[in-house]
């Protein structure tokens, strides 16, 4: 699952003929082509089009691979170097033996290292200035601070639905699964890069 979708302006602007009948079908009546009707029709199916574009687009087409992944048993310590280096804010949490057991993000780091549930970068600013920042934390291991109820993806999930679950959810990345594997992940980043693509 290494496929990159490669989304050249010339494929999104290849409107289709469905395209612009669904577009002059929504107006409802019969349209006497001028070139201002036809700025408007263009629009409309460009819309539809762009629509159905991200329909088309799958994590599987956008998914990053091989995905860095961080020990359960590592000491938090360990891991926010390790997310640091590679300048990342989070990373899916793996076993022994490979499988995904929950996900560690800068908001679990945040949280338990603040002692409150909702972290702020004031709120954290103002725990270091006060001595409560608790360093204690970064001995234990990830499995104490992870989050072990992960929102995933599969190969097959529309770009449409990874976008609206990341908002909804107020997420950074989405591990994609393949018959309970780890098989790539989505970042914010990626959907970004693959939305400005679209421009």
């Amino acid at each position: 699952m290494d496929r990159k979708i490669h989304l050249a302006p010339e494929r999104f602007l290849n409107l289709e003929e469905n395209d612009v009948i669904s577009a002059m079908r929504d107006f409802g009546s019969y349209l006497d082509i001028t070139p201002e009707d036809f700025r408007v029709v263009y629009a409309k199916a460009y819309d539809i089009a762009r629509r159905r574009f991200l329909g088309d687009i799958t994590a599987a087409d956008i998914m990053s691979n091989p995905v860095l992944t961080v020990p359960v048993d590592m000491p938090l310590r360990d891991a926010v170097e390790f997310l640091d280096e590679r300048n990342i804010s989070g990373a899916p949490v793996v076993n022994h033996d490979g499988a995904m057991a929950g996900i560690l993000s800068e908001t679990d780091i945040a949280r338990i290292a603040g002692g409150t549930r909702r972290p702020s970068p004031m709120h954290l600013l103002r725990a270091v200035m006060r001595r409560e920042f608790d360093l204690g934390c970064l001995d234990a291991p990830v499995s104490q601070v992870m989050t072990r109820e992960v929102v995933s993806a599969t190969p097959a999930t529309p770009l449409s639905t990874m976008i609206e679950t990341m908002g909804k959810r107020n997420i950074n990345r989405l591990p994609v699964l393949e018959s309970g594997s780890l098989a790539g992940i989505v970042s914010r980043t990626d959907l970004l890069n693959t939305l400005g693509a679209l421009q």
